[in-house]
């Protein structure tokens, strides 16, 4: 199977967990659900009208500080939709952030092994 790559808006971290109003100040378009087209949505948007916001790419990815700050950071990735995948978010309120977790690893037991990305450091 071909792999069909689309760039796609997570929140790495964020403090207020995927939800501050200054995305919305800062003419972002709804990023909420569904996630999917919403946020391949908002990934667009910052690669072509938010670069003011770029703060560096690392392993292809890029990062945006939109409150010009780490603690609230939108990671571009290219998410790979011909694996299977689904979400990965912490569920400390404090430290909260978004990962995907692709699927498609197994071992001989055919037990999953999720590949977390981008990795969680």
């Amino acid at each position: 199977m071909e792999n069909k790559i689309v760039k796609y808006a997570l929140f790495y971290y964020e403090s207020d967990y995927c939800g501050d109003a200054e995305l919305d100040e800062i003419g972002c378009p709804d990023y909420s659900f569904p996630f999917f087209k919403n946020r391949i949505a908002l990934a667009e948007w910052f690669l072509t009208n938010g670069m003011q916001y770029f703060s560096g790419e690392k392993d292809g990815i890029k990062y945006f500080y939109y409150k010009g700050s780490w603690r609230h950071t939108v990671a571009i990735i290219d998410l790979d939709i011909s694996r299977p995948w689904c979400y990965h978010s912490s569920d400390d309120p404090e430290w909260p952030w978004e990962r995907i977790m692709y699927l498609d690893r197994v071992d001989a037991d055919n037990r999953i092994y999720p590949e977390v990305y981008p990795s969680e450091d």
